[in-house]
Order: structure tokens, then C-alpha cells, then sequence
């Protein structure tokens, strides 16, 4: 049966009873030709079983006598109709710019099919699928239209929403940018690891959308850009070096092309090299020397060179250009010391090479050093300016002089390990400690610290 409403009466039928403790009676009724027919099961009745689980069915004729000046009446409506299919049509869309229809897409629940239309009504394309390309339809105007399919009103379809993307007018290339580098960075520009170029493109706010990005390398051929792995410099692991000129545009749905971009990337993985080529290790040294080297590096080149003595190595002195030596006028104690050669490629790579000699006592002419202790012995004369005049006591002296016809003078400071031996001549400023003669030996003896000294030979 169907309500006023036309809503299908299936499992809502009419409830008789009795009385509200009587179990249901559950009537299906039909009306017509002032009849109303009406077919039930009277649940009251129990039978024995198999047969209590049998429907039992009555039906009866039902007539409404109505008395004279009765205050009951009925109306017998029409008959509703089940509606189980329909159609909806969109207007005519028609883009006042048209390039080429891009996309349908609808969101709903249900049983619905979709269909394309001219803007005659005649299908051009039927059983269109949400996210279908809708390429090749040429005409300029369609229509959308959608099928609604139920077998009953329960299962009612929903249509929430439906559209279609074209691609219009546009005459503006998309934009493409460097989104990010990975990769070690070094020195002077270098990369120290392989790198990965990730790019971005966009298309504007009225663009139709970008089609594709490409790149070259070394003015190669164009490659389509993969947005999941990049730009992978350099393409083969195993290469350690090399330049890169890598230029990246984009082209978009309407065919627009970007300019070029373009960026150099420098990598260099590989370690350079150097040996020091004189002296020769365990070699005996005296005086001054030079310390003669042979860097090189195959990617980016050799960029400098430092030089040190020690241990520790905290004073290095550093050469930028060839030839890659250094002059060594270090002065330390009689004994075994390392010489240490560092290279640094441009990108920052180094390697380091490292030899141990033997100092000899030098023969210098002069040294001088600052806040510094110090042992100076020799004859000859000394002359001193003293604010103390108890002899043989450690006092302050504002100054001493010395000339020796031979004398032995050493200081340890801030300006190195000095030494000097021979006839002599020289001078302390602001020492602290012990200046006295020994007439045993006729030598002077100083001993202590001084703020500064300074010794020459005297020829």
C-alpha cells in the first residue's frame, strides 16, 4: 500500500489488538469501490507444533455503515504512483573562453549514472565515471545529466554536487623554483657529498595547470623532472667529482613555456694529497731550512697549504700559492720534533702529511721574545739599573745590559725556544730574579723572568 505521502507501506502495516497485554495482530489492508479488504494472522492462536510456525491467514471484507446523522466519514484518496527512476539535466554551460574541456566530477551516494550532453540534449558521451577526462569533446556548449535509479524509497540516491574543469585562456608561463639543495656543503661554493636538487613550478592563480617540468645537464638533452627523487648530482655514485651546469623550466597545460633557470653545482668527494718531499724524515737539521712539499687534488684544487711544527701544532703558518714550501726558522731545544704539511682542496678537503727530525743547536745572529724566563751566563761586562741594591738577592731590575766575549743565552716565552752561544751582546727589560757574579768561574749568572729580551752576536 502507499501512504497520502506516497511512501511504500511495507513493514508498517496496521497493529490489532485486544487489549495492550494481547499479543499484535499485524493486518494488510486494500480499499476500493467503497470496500476495504483487509487480510490478517491472529498470533492468539497456538498450534501444535510443526504447525505453530505456519502463518495462519484471515481475510475479510470490511463495509462502513454510517447511521443517519452519524459524525463519522472517510475519504478514499487517489492512488499514489512509485516514482523509481529519474532524470536531472544541468543548463547549458558554455565558457566565454575555451580552450578544451579538462574534467567531470560529482560527489554522491546511490545508484546514479551520468551522461555528457550538447547543448541540444543529444548524449555525446554516456556512463561517465568522476575524475573522467572529458578530451575530445569538441563542441563549445554541454550539459551534464544524471540518472537516479532506486527500487524503493528507502534506497533513495543522493546527488550533492557535479561540475567540469576546461582549460581557458592562458597566456602566462608557470613559474618554477629551487625548493631546496641537499647536500654537505664545503668550501668556496663545493658540495662534499652527492646532492639532490628539489624544484617546485606553479601556474598563477588563473593558470590552467602545470604539464610538466624539465631540466638539462651540460646543455644536454631535456629530461622530464620526477618530483619524488629529483635532481641526483652526480648520477653515477661512484663518480668523486665535477661541475654540473644545470638548467630547469616548465610547461603548462596550455603549452606556455618558461624561460630557463639555471645553476652551477661543484662537487668534490675526494680527498687531496701531499708529501713532504725535503727534508727527508729522521734527517738531523741545523740552522734554518726549507720545507719543500708536492699537493695536488684532481676536482676542485689544491686551494692552500699550512705548514706547523710541534708537537702541539697551534702555529701554523700558511702558503696560498706555488710553490708549495715554507722556510723554517724555528729554534727549539736539541732533540727529536715534527714538521707537518697540511693540503686543503677548494672545497675543503684535507690531508695531511707528517715527519720527525732531529734539531741541532742552531747558530743564529739574534733572537728576541717577550714575557719570557730566561738563563743568560757569560765574561764581559754588565750593566744594571736596580731598584734594589742587596747583592746576590732576587730584586727587580728596571734594566740590564750585558757584553759577553762569550756567553750562552736562552729564553723560553711567547715568541718560541731561543738560544744563542758565543761573544754576545744584549738586554732585559722589567726582569725579575737573580743577576750575580761568581769569581770562581769570573762568569756572570742572570736567572729569572723578564718582559723582554733581545740577544745578538757580536763579530
Amino acid at each position: 500500500m502507499i501512504s497520502s505521502d506516497g511512501e511504500l507501506l511495507t513493514s508498517d502495516a496496521l497493529q490489532l489488538s485486544d487489549s495492550e497485554s494481547s499479543p499484535a495482530d499485524w493486518a494488510n489492508l486494500a480499499v476500493g469501490d467503497g470496500r476495504i479488504f483487509v487480510s490478517w494472522e491472529d498470533t492468539r492462536v497456538v498450534y501444535p507444533p510443526p504447525w505453530n510456525s505456519n502463518p495462519d491467514v484471515y481475510c475479510n471484507i470490511w463495509y462502513l455503515n454510517i447511521p443517519v446523522e452519524s459524525d463519522i466519514s472517510y475519504n478514499i484518496g487517489e492512488e499514489k504512483k512509485l516514482i523509481l527512476e529519474a532524470y536531472v539535466t544541468s543548463i547549458v554551460i558554455k565558457p566565454d573562453v575555451l580552450r578544451s574541456w579538462h574534467e567531470f566530477n560529482a560527489v554522491y551516494s546511490g545508484d546514479i549514472t551520468f551522461s555528457i550532453l550538447d547543448e541540444n540534449g543529444h548524449i555525446l558521451r554516456s556512463d561517465v565515471s568522476p575524475g573522467e577526462t572529458l578530451e575530445g569533446i569538441s563542441t563549445d556548449a554541454i550539459r551534464l545529466m544524471a540518472r537516479l535509479s532506486r527500487v524503493n524509497p528507502s534506497s533513495t540516491p543522493i546527488l550533492d554536487k557535479w561540475n567540469v574543469s576546461y582549460l581557458g585562456e592562458d597566456n602566462d608561463p608557470p613559474t618554477t623554483v629551487i625548493e631546496d639543495i641537499n647536500g654537505e656543503k664545503g668550501e668556496n661554493g663545493w658540495y662534499v657529498s652527492s646532492v639532490q636538487i628539489l624544484l617546485e613550478s606553479t601556474d598563477g592563480m588563473q593558470g590552467v595547470g602545470v604539464d610538466k617540468i624539465y631540466y638539462s645537464l651540460n646543455n644536454g638533452q631535456p629530461r622530464v623532472y620526477d618530483e619524488n627523487t629529483g635532481i641526483i648530482l652526480p648520477e653515477d655514485e661512484n663518480t668523486l667529482y665535477g661541475t654540473w651546469f644545470v638548467e630547469y623550466w616548465a610547461v603548462d597545460k596550455a603549452g606556455n613555456t618558461e624561460s630557463k633557470h639555471s645553476i652551477e653545482i661543484k662537487i668534490d668527494k675526494e680527498d687531496p694529497y701531499i708529501e713532504i718531499t725535503d727534508p727527508p724524515d729522521k734527517d738531523r737539521i741545523k740552522g734554518a731550512f726549507w720545507v719543500r712539499t708536492n699537493p695536488s687534488d684532481h676536482g676542485s684544487g689544491v686551494w692552500k697549504v699550512e705548514f706547523d711544527t710541534g708537537t702541539p701544532f697551534n702555529n701554523p703558518v700558511t702558503i696560498y700559492e706555488p710553490p708549495w714550501e715554507w722556510y723554517c726558522d724555528r729554534t727549539y731545544l736539541k732533540g727529536w720534533h715534527y714538521i707537518q704539511a697540511v693540503v686543503y682542496d677548494y672545497a675543503g678537503n684535507t690531508y695531511k702529511d707528517t715527519i720527525q727530525v732531529y734539531f741541532d743547536n742552531r747558530k743564529d745572529k739574534t733572537f728576541e721574545n717577550r714575557v719570557c724566563l730566561l738563563l743568560v751566563t757569560g765574561s764581559g761586562t754588565i750593566n744594571q739599573q736596580t731598584e734594589n741594591n742587596v747583592e746576590n738577592e732576587p730584586i727587580f731590575y728596571n734594566e740590564i745590559k750585558w757584553e759577553f766575549t762569550e756567553g750562552f743565552s736562552f729564553s723560553i716565552g711567547l715568541q718560541g725556544i731561543h738560544s744563542l752561544e758565543g761573544a754576545q751582546q744584549g738586554i732585559l727589560r722589567n726582569f725579575v730574579g737573580l743577576a750575580t757574579y761568581d769569581e770562581t768561574t769570573g762568569m756572570y749568572i742572570i736567572i729569572g723572568g723578564a718582559a723582554y729580551i733581545r740577544v745578538e752576536v757580536v763579530e
